[in-house]
């Protein structure tokens, strides 16, 4: 956010975003509770501090024997209603099986925005090479709700692969990715633009408003079983035009 020379201000310049590692390194890169706690207290001592955090992306997540309680999942909740910050946490890539959501999003409480992985048919065709025209549809691999309790976990999809540049020594320009580890940064990245918005028009919001708004606006997969979309694929302009609509309801 620059300001002084608005040129330079990336799309959603009213959205704070920092980047903190919970992976270790001697694990694979692997989550640890520890590292994970770390950084969930360092977001609280920014929001503490003046320096609010409005997104959290997570594109990390385990099976958990018992998903509904533990210190972590109290923390996380603790961290959206407490500080108002929007969490965001793929769903997972164990599918394409029934009740094989992660943790999170399944946690102790439906504090989480979690988000299953779509494939359009342009990304069969530009990524995958597939010449078969197929509807857009859901990656075979991507989670399926129920959570373990009968809860929720998916409450949405979104583009669940991506082309990035990677580093020298793996003799390659670019690699092509999919999971949900993509699918859930697509939509905090979405969600960042919508705060982005609603901060310049002085519109409150809060972790919830937002998720029921996904529940409310998000375009349904007619070919696509809601254990696996959820309430569908996410709709940017729908989502921020019914927050508004909100907003005016409420004041009238």
């Amino acid at each position: 956010y620059h300001p002084e020379n608005p040129d330079l201000n990336g799309v959603a310049f009213n959205a704070q975003i920092v980047s903190l590692t919970i992976g270790d390194g001697r694990l694979g890169s692997m989550e640890t509770g520890v590292g994970l706690v770390r950084a969930i207290i360092k977001v609280m001592e920014l929001c503490n501090a003046g320096k609010k955090i409005d997104v959290i992306n997570m594109s990390y997540g385990e099976h958990a024997a018992f998903s509904n309680s533990g210190r972590i999942g109290e923390l996380m909740t603790e961290l959206v209603n407490r500080f108002g910050v929007v969490w965001v946490a793929s769903a997972g890539n164990h599918g394409p099986a029934l009740a094989t959501i992660g943790t999170p999003p399944d946690i102790c409480t439906d504090s989480c925005i979690g988000v299953g992985a779509y494939v359009s048919p342009e990304m069969m065709e530009g990524e995958y090479a597939l010449r078969e025209k197929l509807p857009g549809n859901l990656y075979t691999w991507t989670s399926r709700d129920p959570c373990k309790d009968g809860g929720s976990g998916i409450d949405c999809c979104a583009p669940g692969a991506a082309i990035a540049s990677v580093p020298e020594y793996t003799m390659s320009k670019a690699q092509l990715m999919n999971g949900t580890s993509m699918s859930a940064p697509h939509v905090a990245g979405c969600i960042a633009l919508i705060i982005s918005a609603l901060k310049q028009l002085k519109i409150d919001y809060t972790p919830f408003s937002i998720k029921r708004a996904i529940w409310n606006t998000s375009t349904k997969l007619a070919s696509v079983d809601e254990f696996a979309q959820g309430s569908g694929l996410l709709n940017v302009e729908k989502l921020f035009e019914h927050l508004k609509t909100y907003r005016y309801e409420r004041e009238n």
